[in-house]
C-alpha cells in the first residue's frame, strides 16, 4: 500500500481512538471511586458485601479490556487488552477461592494480580504513545500498580495485613483514569484529526 492510501487512516485512526478511549476511561475512573468508598464502609472483615466487590472489581477490568480491544484497533494490535481480560478473570476466580480462606489470602492474589496488571497498563501505553501521545497517567498508574502489588504481598505474611489497604489502591487507580480520560479528551479537541 502507497503513503498516500495509508494518509487517511494514519490521519483518521488517532482521532478516532482518542474520542473512543475517554469516555471509558471517564467510567473506570468513576467506577474505581465508587468501589473504593463502598468497600471502606463495608469494613476490614471478609463479609458478603465484601466477597462481592472483591470479584466485581476484576470483572468490570474484564468487561472494560474486552471493550478496549473490540473497539479500538486504530491503536494497534489488541492483544495485550485481550491477555489482560484473561489475567483478569484469572484474578476474579482467584479472588472468589481467597476469600473463602482469610485476608491475606487476599492480599496475595490482589497484589500478584496488581502487579501483572501494572506492567501490562505500562505496555499497552507504551504502545499507543506514537497513536494518542504519551499518557503519563497511566504510566505512573502502572508503575504504582506493580509496586503496590508487590507490596501487598510482603504485608499480607504481616500483622498489619488489612483489606482496607485495597481501597487506596483503587481509589488511586480511579484518579489516574480519569486524568487520563480528561487529557485524552483535550487533546482530541485541540488536535481532532492529529497525533497528540
Amino acid at each position: 500500500m502507497s503513503t498516500v492510501d495509508q494518509a487517511p487512516s494514519a490521519i483518521n485512526s488517532p482521532s478516532r481512538a482518542q474520542r473512543a478511549l475517554w469516555p471509558l476511561y471517564f467510567v473506570r475512573g468513576a467506577f474505581a471511586l465508587v468501589w473504593a468508598a463502598a468497600f471502606t464502609a463495608s469494613g476490614d472483615q471478609l463479609t458478603a458485601a465484601t466477597v462481592t466487590l472483591l470479584i466485581v472489581y476484576p470483572a468490570i477490568d474484564v468487561i472494560s479490556s474486552a471493550y478496549d480491544a473490540s473497539t479500538h484497533r486504530t491503536t494497534g494490535p489488541a492483544t495485550m487488552q485481550w491477555v489482560n481480560a484473561a489475567i483478569s478473570t484469572v484474578a476474579l476466580i482467584g479472588l472468589a477461592v481467597a476469600s473463602a480462606q482469610n485476608t491475606a489470602s487476599v492480599l496475595r492474589v490482589f497484589g500478584a494480580w496488581a502487579t501483572v496488571s501494572g506492567l501490562m497498563q505500562l505496555i499497552v501505553a507504551l504502545r499507543r504513545r506514537r497513536q494518542l501521545g504519551t499518557q503519563w497517567a497511566s504510566l505512573i498508574s502502572g508503575g504504582l500498580s506493580t509496586v503496590v502489588g508487590i507490596t501487598f504481598n510482603v504485608m499480607a505474611g504481616s500483622h498489619h495485613a488489612q483489606l482496607s489497604m485495597l481501597s487506596g489502591y483503587a481509589f488511586l487507580g480511579g484518579l489516574f483514569f480519569l486524568v487520563d480520560g480528561f487529557l485524552l479528551r483535550r487533546r482530541h479537541r485541540i488536535h481532532p484529526g492529529q497525533n497528540a
